[in-house]
């Protein structure tokens, strides 16, 4: 008897983890505002989406990131991905379980990249609406952001 009520509390408790992570609710109250200004983004780079829309529960999008100039940049995997709401832009809090490797990559000159971003690994599943990426990458001492957009729906 003991057995059956320990295995039902079991379920109880893994069916209430479960229920938290997939119900996470974005308040706007205790996000942080965006300090990036889309109009002020890099013009030697340029980021995109390969998924314009994607689901709230989409594991992977694609990254792709094209270096229009002569200079060689690199880039981490370090994950930045605001919300918009009410026109302002929000940062997304990454899950507590979330990590990533501290690598460097590179893109080369005149060149395209793309790279797998685990958006389930990093943020779980996602409301509704539209959102953005925000990467940082250095050339030769100096830094440069770019954003690519994206929206989810069901």
């Amino acid at each position: 008897m003991k057995k059956i009520a320990y295995i039902f509390i079991l379920i109880i408790v893994i069916g209430n983890l479960t229920a938290c992570k997939a119900s996470k609710k974005l308040d706007v109250d205790k996000l942080e505002k965006s300090t990036y200004d889309a109009s002020q983004q890099g013009e030697d780079v340029e980021l995109s989406v390969k998924e314009e829309v994607i689901a709230p529960d989409t594991e992977n999008i694609i990254l792709s990131y094209t270096n229009f100039s002569d200079r060689e940049y690199i880039y981490g995997k370090e994950p930045c991905l605001e919300m918009e709401i009410d026109d302002i832009w929000y940062v997304v809090p990454t899950l507590e379980t979330a990590a990533w490797d501290e690598m460097a990559y590179i893109l080369s000159p005149n060149d395209t990249r793309e790279d797998v971003f685990p958006m389930g690994d990093y943020y779980g599943k996602l409301d509704e609406g539209k959102y953005r990426i925000v990467k940082i990458l250095y050339s030769d001492a100096e830094s440069i952001f770019v954003v690519g957009e994206f929206n989810v729906q069901k």
